[in-house]
């Protein structure tokens, strides 16, 4: 929203206030510049300078200072879906084998309400993103909410799935029902999943 804001030139600047009569100058009130637009408030000002100049590489610091605001965005954009896509592939690239899918899926609960759901990403071989799934469970422990996500694999037929559960608790409470009966209907239900895979 920010972006948006900055690139939509709608940062609420002294500049801005003096337009609409809100104010008598346009005077900085952190540098006394005689100008605040939004491109001194977020970079010329000496003490957004100071975070830049910690932050810009040396040699990319006067590009940064007299690029075009809207370009620099959209090349950090750029830059940052690069990186992105680089850190998500190196994540999800756990599943090596075509036709595997890879299950990050977890359960949450609300403290007061004690309302349960649980999500999750399904992400093919090369990391790429397949779906995503939530579900509403309604009241019930968060161990039910982390079963509950493990059995989007049903819905996965003739795949091979890694499902990747977010607790200890979960895994070892399906490692114990791998050994013998739950009492627990979900817990053997996700048991006699993960035996077909």
């Amino acid at each position: 929203m920010f972006l948006w804001i900055v690139c939509n030139d709608r940062v609420m600047t002294n500049v801005k206030r003096m337009r609409r009569h809100l104010t008598t100058n346009s005077i900085c009130p952190l540098c006394s510049a005689p100008v605040e637009d939004a491109n001194h408030l977020l970079r010329l000002c000496a003490t957004a300078l100071s975070v830049w100049v910690a932050l810009v590489k040396q040699e990319k610091l006067q590009a940064f200072i007299t690029m075009d605001m809207k370009a620099w965005i959209a090349m950090n954009l750029s830059n940052a879906k690069e990186f992105l896509d680089k850190l998500r592939t190196r994540t999800f690239s756990l599943v090596t084998s075509p036709g595997w899918l890879n299950v990050n899926s977890d359960g949450a609960r609300h403290k007061e309400s004690r309302l349960v759901s649980y999500g999750g990403v399904v992400r093919d071989h090369d990391g790429e993103w397949k779906m995503e799934f939530t579900k509403f469970i309604g009241i019930c422990s968060v161990l039910e909410a982390e079963m509950w996500g493990c059995c989007v694999q049903g819905k996965w037929g003739g795949n091979q799935l890694i499902v990747e559960v977010g607790s200890v608790e979960a895994i070892e409470t399906l490692k114990a029902a791998e050994s013998g009966r739950s009492r627990v209907t979900l817990v053997n239900h996700v048991a006699e999943l993960m035996k077909q895979n």
